[in-house]
């Protein structure tokens, strides 16, 4: 439990962490969606009022993005520091437990999407009349940008598993010298990317729109597609 001082601090120190996790999140889904948005538009199609209905969208999914990691940070920040795990905690094995309990926690509730489940609860209560139970409602934390996160963070944590055991094996063997330490990281490295794309590849050759993300399909099927590309669309011309 944090004490007197830490409990004055923990406010502006979670504030903190959600609003740079808003920041970040809308940095980066606004210039993926700007990017995707582009890449799909066409010369026919480019008129003014389409246009801006795409960059309301990208406005639109970038403050969705940034909500996400808000709240994730939210309850991550704030799990932490009540549970004393913060810079201060000088045991590592009992900081390390908190880290985990604290994620494994935001996990579960934003991105296993029971806060999204408990919405619906909520919503479903507070709606009396048969005809706002017909409308189709969206998600309070869009189930896209979950996945795509989850999945970008799983593929992260994989290749942190394969340079954890490496580096295991190499602390392991006190006898290695630099050398073949740097070529065990080194091959354990290509060998981890390597299965990663070999994986993908052999399944969006198989892929029926059920395996892949729909923004990674789409950048397959451009750069794989049978159409050929004119140099010009790199310019949107």
């Amino acid at each position: 439990m944090p004490n007197s001082l830490e409990s004055i601090k923990l406010p502006f120190e979670v504030y903190g962490a959600a609003k740079n996790g808003f920041i970040y999140g809308y940095k980066i889904r606004f210039a993926h969606t700007l990017a995707l948005q582009l890449l799909t538009l066409r010369r026919s199609s480019m008129t003014r009022s389409r246009l801006i209905g795409k960059l309301r969208n990208c406005i639109r999914l970038g403050f969705e993005h940034g909500k996400v990691l808000a709240i994730y940070a939210i309850i991550y920040e704030g799990l932490v520091k009540f549970l004393g795990g913060g810079e201060g905690e000088k045991d590592k094995r009992r900081r390390a437990v908190i880290t985990f309990i604290s994620g494994f926690t935001g996990g579960l509730l934003v991105y296993g999407g029971l806060i999204n489940k408990f919405a619906e609860i909520v919503r479903n209560r507070r709606s009396n009349a048969s005809a706002d139970k017909c409308k189709k409602h969206t998600h309070f934390l869009n189930q896209r940008i979950l996945a795509q996160i989850s999945l970008y963070t799983l593929s992260r944590t994989i290749l942190a598993v394969a340079r954890y055991l490496i580096e295991r094996k190499i602390k392991k063997s006190a006898n290695l010298n630099n050398t073949t330490t740097n070529h065990l990281r080194e091959k354990g490295t290509l060998l981890a990317l390597g299965l990663v794309w070999g994986t993908v590849m052999m399944m969006y050759d198989s892929d029926e729109n059920v395996l892949l993300q729909k923004s990674m399909k789409l950048s397959m099927d451009y750069i794989y597609g049978e159409r050929l590309r004119s140099i010009m669309e790199a310019f949107w011309m």
